[in-house]
């Protein structure tokens, strides 16, 4: 039996538990805790549970039998090990940081680890900072690698790291998500929705996975995988005890005779007697990061002795730890150069840093930077985890900046943040999607940290690729803080600006009053100013919101104004969007030669700009006139080419519509099955996105499929599942469409 006819004979028994039950699917949802369209969706068919547990329950308020209980888990055990062979697989990736070249010792820890994995899937390793974690842990990693065939992935959860907020759960799970393939349109907004489709996404895959710097307990436990053949190896500087199931291994200091190894390797065999070494490294803490440190030191400084070494060392710790006598003592011997670009890189607000902007934050050239970073290196003060990224370890963070305030003056450091921000937005404005990709982290931290003025400019530069990518929480994040940066400022046509991106965020959200008075606002600042260039933006998007609410003729004012001022301008990039408002009204309105007229004109404006979006959504549009006109060749063709702009545009929104546009095709040329297929594709998309309005139209095309078919009880569930998401959104083309469509019951 593969994956398909298991997950339908598995809906098809727990759907007659429930109807036998005579239980709403309300009723099923307070009496276990979770959602109604959860719970149809497993009903349905359309997702697999990600494990046993909500079945067991629903069975059970339902009344099961062992036996009907014992079926329920085989089949939903047939059909998660089958779904991966069927699935569409992930480009395997290894993301695992460097290993250490002069790892040394630990050879018990080691031994202990890779044996224990054969008796569980999920170790914590806790130890005091700077005690090697994560050196072990990816050593191990390493190690590992090949018995986890699916991919290896490393996060850096920052729980300890000076100026930066440690990473939340919903935002670690963004990353795994995205590492593993979900598009950026499918991943849905809650932590719990996340982490369901976390534990999904490796249903029967072998993947290893590294957390690294955990806070705690809580901010693990919704990451793990949820079932066995993965390997979860996770760091903190405190005993993760609450960690269920989990495998704990403390790591202490280095035993002496591994620390005189490890200082041996990076000094050289021959610098030192047996007794100074063994002095050297008590003065150390017996800590890898101080030894790797003092080591360096005294293998790039020829004329000392190790005696010399420790003399400093002595003095040094006096009064001051022996890790922060180390970085002391290292610090004081760089060149000016080196210290001056150490101590700045304390500043930095991201996880990380290139050559540019470290030459930016210097006020250097960058391959001057670049010297100086590999330099920092070569003397354990800066780590390189992939080549030309560079971060300084937690610890040596916070005393580069508490050194940077000590020894910098204060003007000099202002200026220094200064060119950094200018160049992080003279950057991002150039860049392509690669650069902003990679620089993503740092971009919302330089936001968080930099001026007014530099803030709500980056945000503004920002959203756009934050649209494009589904970043809705660094667009939220970014643009709140932008939006408060321009009231301190008392810049109001800046907050016009940051007003209309929220605008648009939050009607992708679902949030469609906000959006209109959040663009209303906009627009009455752009009236009061007489700019009329960011008044045909505002319209337009003022207008498309109108129209996804059903609204129109307001929709329609909007868009001819947008429209006009765009003719008036000689403007023709972003004028598709308000042509494509215009045929989309007009076809609401029954207007549906001028529908035509407008859309024809937005296929052409779209393809003269290449914009795939607007090309999309105006074929679509056609396609929808076509079905009412009868034309189904005609339909069929132009959603099938719009659903093929939007693949390529990576844009699940427009695919959405399209996918379901196909279903509602098909269903009207009698052909069910097809219709199911394409619809279940829109509701999963939508579910996986959280868009409560595709979601809403997903359910009425299955409604009216399974209405044909007959089986009513579960064309009213699907009904009235949409009911619901229009209810909650006050949409009012989707509550009208749902109730007709639940008007047809009598």
């Amino acid at each position: 039996m593969g994956a398909t006819e298991a997950l339908a004979e598995f809906a098809a028994a727990l759907r007659g538990l429930k109807e036998r039950s005579g239980r709403s699917f309300a009723a099923l949802a307070h009496r276990t805790g979770t959602s109604r369209s959860t719970l149809h969706r497993y009903c349905a068919g359309t997702v697999l549970p990600p494990d046993f547990r909500l079945v067991g329950q629903v069975a059970a308020v339902c009344g099961a039998t062992r036996r009907e209980l014992a079926r329920l888990r085989g089949l939903w055990e047939v059909a998660e090990a089958a779904a991966p062979a069927e699935q569409p697989g992930w480009r395997p990736r290894n993301e695992l940081p460097r290993d250490i070249g002069d790892f040394t010792g630990r050879d018990a820890e080691v031994d202990a680890l890779l044996a224990a994995v054969a008796t569980s899937d999920v170790h914590a390793i806790d130890g005091m900072g700077g005690v090697g974690k994560t050196s072990l842990v990816v050593r191990c990693a390493h190690r590992l690698a090949p018995s986890y065939r699916d991919g290896q992935f490393f996060v850096d959860l920052h729980a300890h790291t000076p100026g930066h907020p440690p990473l939340s759960p919903a935002a670690a799970l963004e990353t795994l998500l995205r590492a593993v393939d979900v598009p950026g349109e499918r991943i849905p907004p809650t932590v719990e929705q996340r982490a369901a489709l976390w534990r999904s996404t490796l249903a029967g895959r072998r993947v290893l996975l590294v957390l690294d710097n955990a806070a705690d307990a809580a901010h693990v436990r919704s990451l793990l995988p949820g079932h066995a053949g993965c390997l979860t190896l996770i760091t903190s500087r405190k005993r993760l005890s609450e960690v269920d199931g989990a495998r704990s291994l403390a790591l202490d200091v280095l035993r002496e005779d591994e620390a005189v190894g490890l200082f041996r390797r990076i000094a050289g065999a021959e610098r030192g007697d047996d007794a100074s070494v063994r002095e050297c490294v008590r003065l150390c803490g017996f800590l890898p990061l101080a030894i790797r440190i003092a080591a360096a030191r005294l293998r790039d400084r020829p004329v000392w002795t190790i005696e010399h070494l420790n003399k400093r060392l002595r003095r040094r710790t006096r009064g001051l730890s022996e890790l922060n006598a180390v970085f002391a003592l290292s610090h004081q011997h760089l060149d000016e150069a080196q210290r001056r670009v150490f101590r700045l890189l304390g500043l930095h607000p991201g996880a990380d840093i290139d050559a540019d902007a470290t030459a930016a934050l210097a006020g250097i050239e960058p391959l001057d930077a670049e010297d100086l970073l590999e330099s920092l290196v070569d003397v354990h003060l800066v780590q390189q985890r992939e080549p030309g990224r560079y971060r300084l370890h937690d610890l040596l963070r916070g005393h580069a900046a508490a050194t940077a305030v000590a020894e910098e003056d204060p003007a000099a450091v202002n200026e220094s943040l200064v060119r950094l921000w200018d160049y992080y937005l003279a950057a991002a404005t150039r860049a392509s999607s690669q650069w902003l990709e990679a620089e993503r982290a740092n971009l919302v931290a330089v936001v968080e940290h930099c001026s007014d003025e530099h803030a709500w400019r980056i945000s503004v530069v920002l959203w756009q690729f934050f649209l494009s990518r589904a970043y809705h929480q660094d667009w939220q994040r970014t643009h709140e803080i932008a939006l408060a940066a321009t009231e301190r400022l008392g810049d109001l046509d800046a907050r016009a600006e940051i007003l209309k991106n929220l605008g648009v965020l939050n009607w992708r959200l679902g949030n469609d009053a906000q959006a209109i008075a959040q663009l209303r606002e906009a627009l009455d600042r752009d009236l009061a100013t007489g700019n009329e260039r960011d008044e045909a933006r505002t319209r337009g998007r003022l207008g498309l919101v109108h129209d996804w609410q059903g609204e129109h003729e307001e929709a329609l004012r909007h868009f001819l104004r947008s429209d006009e001022l765009y003719e008036k301008f000689g403007v023709e990039s972003g004028r598709a969007p308000s042509i494509l408002g215009l045929g989309s009204a007009y076809r609401q309105l029954g207007e549906i030669s001028l529908a035509r007229k407008e859309l024809d004109r937005a296929l052409t404006v779209s393809e003269a700009t290449g914009d795939l979006w607007s090309r999309s959504l105006a074929l679509t549009n056609l396609g929808l006139i076509d079905v009412d006109e009868g034309d189904d060749d005609s339909a069929r063709s132009r959603f099938e080419q719009a659903l093929e702009l939007s693949e390529r545009l990576g844009d699940r929104w427009s695919w959405g519509l399209a996918v379901s546009s196909l279903g509602a095709l098909h269903r009207r040329l009698g052909e069910h099955e097809e219709a199911l297929s394409f619809q279940r594709r829109a509701l999963d998309n939508a579910t996986r996105s959280g868009d409560r309005w595709a979601m809403g139209l997903a359910h009425i095309g299955l409604g009216k499929i399974r209405h044909q078919l007959g089986e009513l009880p579960l064309a009213r569930e699907h009904l009235e599942l949409a009911l619901a998401h229009a209810e909650e959104l006050g949409n009012r083309m989707l509550l009208a469409e749902a109730r007709a469509a639940l008007d047809t019951f009598g």
